[in-house]
């Protein structure tokens, strides 16, 4: 039972290290045009993303945008 606490727990900030700094992929907190993160495939509510690292405007955009669909 141990075990499975302890690799859970590795897993965790390993996972978050493939996140990408922000500055890498030109993240604004501003919508580009109808492009804004909330809309975006990769968004995850309430203030985050899947590959971006730190809090993330619903209004926010940056070069990873896809469009939900």
């Amino acid at each position: 039972g141990g075990s499975l606490i302890a690799a859970s727990l590795i897993a965790v900030p390993a996972k978050a290290a493939t996140k990408m700094p922000q500055k890498a992929v030109s993240y604004q907190a501003t919508p580009k045009g109808k492009a804004r993160c909330d809309n975006c495939a990769l968004w995850q509510a309430p203030a985050s993303c899947k590959l971006v690292e730190g809090p993330i405007a619903a209004s926010g955009w940056c070069v990873l945008y896809k469009a939900k669909g």
